[in-house]
């Protein structure tokens, strides 16, 4: 039911701001932070609450490279992660506005350790967008399919991600 009425609050903020003129200002030499949060309780299960903040920089007007960091928590178990990202931005011309959706495709490799247990690699590609309700604030929706590898075994994960990116003017 949270998760219904945080979905509505959502879509209701992006109809009102739709009808602004915003004008975003991801470009070349700008910055970005992205932040995703998910809190997930399942019946007669163990509570699990991640945390990830992505800082990222616009080499062109259409590539971003960022470093995703994410934190784990769940009952007795932490769980922390440092990556590499690299983005390709579908419709940012970098002449002219730039667009108030910003679809992207993109690849990602995360280094994990949780508490007690061997490392843990992960690559993935990702689909993506931005859409912008501010000239700097986008809520950020993403899907990777990538292979994890734990403890000597590979398994192939689909993972979906929704949040909100703040993007700052740079040169």
């Amino acid at each position: 039911m949270k998760a219904i009425a945080i979905a509505s609050l959502l879509l209701g903020g992006i109809a009102v701001c739709s009808a602004q003129n915003v004008m975003p200002i991801d470009k070349q030499g700008s910055y970005s932070l992205g932040f995703m949060f998910d809190y997930f309780s399942p019946s007669g299960g163990t509570a699990q609450t991640s945390i990830q903040v992505n800082p990222a920089y616009f080499v062109t007007n259409n590539f971003s490279i960022g470093i995703p960091l994410e934190w784990d928590h769940e009952s007795g178990s932490d769980f922390t992660s440092i990556g590499a990202e690299v983005r390709f931005f579908f419709t940012n011309s970098g002449n002219g506005p730039q667009k108030q959706f910003q679809p992207f495709v993109g690849a990602e490799y995360i280094y994990s350790k949780e508490t007690g247990d061997p490392n843990d690699t992960f690559w993935a590609g990702e689909l993506g967008a931005h859409y912008f309700v501010a000239n700097n604030v986008a809520v950020t929706g993403v899907v990777s399919y990538g292979q994890d590898k734990f403890n000597g075994t590979n398994t192939n994960e689909t993972e979906v991600f929704a949040g909100f990116t703040i993007f700052f003017a740079g040169k």
